[in-house]
């Protein structure tokens, strides 16, 4: 039993390799055996494939029940469709460990059948709030079973965009108020209490050299889904930026059902969202698309018609993010130069939200820039102090 949880830290966290597909990639073992699953906030299972399932693509590693003397079929099946892809099969309970360090009796799904195409991953661990049958959630079954201290959980960004996972704890850096921001959990809907979902209040564009910006009042309900690496938001709000977008000479490409924002590759604008009582700031050659033409370049930002808005891994590769059950809110912490916090006075009301670019320029300037800066004011000084001395 975890009593202390800095003390077990490693029985069940350590570091996540970042695959090419800007997933959370982990390892963990199911019997003795591994797998490398995409750690998604979007959803609620824990499963790996079964030997001799039918899979889509070619999946590494599959889950041999024979292999196990621990291993035990249930009766219950399951089935999941996801955004892109699908799966079933059937339960299992085995011995879990997870990245490295002592193993724990979970229960599991075993898929016979796949449609999965994530490059460096066998299953998936959902890590979804999940009110009703905790039993299928490994969060929620440490939790449960007293493994962990809480149902709580963090994401920290390393070097060379490695990943460090917490579990049933945070990052000492969510000690550090400085560029640190957090939102409330919604619990509206049966959407709401199922997933991590704050209120988004405006989205839009800035460019810091025109002392512009043009923004997009949403007020919808936003998922925070690091199973997805792209940023999906409604038609409704690229119509509302759409007679904008000349102002930094970009418009809009469609693909299928999709629409995408395209900009000259040499003057691609930084993003922001509102959530909370911050606005989010992440700079826009952070989030490229790589398949674009030589001179434009497309934000990985997906326009479509949704039943619930997300953004993924365009925004939590930039901040540190803790999912924190028990106080019901999302927190985050800056991770580096390309991305701010930026506060603000909490208004009123909704009408009194007002984003300044003005206000944020001193803090949004490059590294570069400030070093130019800095260098430029000694020079200054040098030339005051050699005047003085001559006078």
């Amino acid at each position: 039993m975890v009593k202390q949880y800095k003390a077990e830290l490693k029985d069940i966290s350590g570091n996540i390799t970042k695959e090419s597909s800007s997933l959370f990639v982990a390892p963990i073992m199911i019997g003795g055996q591994n797998f490398n699953v995409v750690l998604d906030t979007g959803s609620i299972n824990l499963w790996v494939p079964k030997i001799g399932s039918k899979d889509i693509v070619n999946i590494t590693n599959h889950y041999d029940p024979k292999k196990s003397t621990a291993s035990s079929s249930t009766s219950e099946t399951f089935e999941i469709q996801y955004g892109t892809g699908s799966t079933k099969g059937n339960y299992y309970s085995d011995y879990v460990s997870f990245i490295s360090g002592a193993a724990y009796n979970l229960l599991f799904g075993a898929a016979t059948e796949t449609v999965f195409n994530v490059k460096g991953a066998d299953g998936i661990m959902g890590l979804a709030k999940d009110y009703k049958k905790y039993m299928y959630s490994a969060i929620w079954t440490l939790s449960a079973k007293k493994y962990i201290p809480n149902k709580s959980f963090s994401f920290k960004y390393l070097e060379k965009d490695d990943v460090q996972m917490y579990i049933g704890g945070e990052h000492p850096d969510f000690n550090d108020t400085e560029n640190t921001a957090s939102c409330q959990l919604l619990k509206k809907s049966v959407y709401d209490n199922l997933l991590w979902t704050c209120k988004l209040y405006s989205f839009g564009l800035i460019r810091s050299d025109l002392k512009q910006n043009i923004t997009a009042k949403c007020g919808y309900n936003f998922l925070f889904d690091t199973g997805s690496n792209v940023m999906r938001l409604p038609k409704e709000t690229l119509n509302l930026l759409n007679s904008q977008l000349s102002k930094f000479d970009c418009s809009i490409e469609k693909e299928k059902d999709t629409q995408y924002i395209t900009c000259p590759i040499n003057s691609i604008p930084d993003i922001f969202i509102e959530v909370g009582d911050h606005y989010f700031i992440i700079k826009g050659n952070e989030i490229l698309s790589s398949a674009d033409a030589p001179n434009k370049r497309r934000l990985r930002i997906q326009f479509m018609e949704l039943q619930i808005s997300l953004i993924g891994q365009p925004f939590f590769r930039y901040f540190h993010t803790k999912f924190d059950y028990e106080n019901n809110l999302l927190k985050f912490h800056t991770k580096n130069k390309s991305s701010m916090i930026y506060s603000y006075a909490k208004p009123s009301n909704d009408e009194a939200r007002h984003f300044d670019p003005d206000n944020i320029l001193v803090n949004w300037l490059n590294e570069d820039t400030i070093k130019i800066i800095a260098a430029v004011s000694i020079c200054v000084a040098v030339l005051f102090v050699v005047i003085v001395i001559v006078r």
